[in-house]
């Protein structure tokens, strides 16, 4: 299960060629992906795909003790 602080904080989790993709309850959905020596989010709206321009891109930061 994948949790955010914004909209609706359930989400499920795929793996699609590398890239964690994250499907939210309220329709949005992000990927997490390597880009070079760290890591990006990148949102989606709803009603959008994958291959559509992202509404918004953010870094991506690991939270949990590792």
């Amino acid at each position: 299960m994948a949790e955010k602080t914004l909209g609706s904080r359930n989400g499920k989790w795929t793996v699609v060629e590398g890239e964690a993709r994250i499907s939210w309850q309220d329709g949005w959905h992000d990927v997490i992906r390597k880009v070079g020596n760290r890591y990006e989010k990148v949102a989606f709206s709803p009603g959008h795909s994958y291959t559509d321009q992202p509404n918004n891109i953010a870094e991506a930061v690991y939270t949990e003790a590792h």
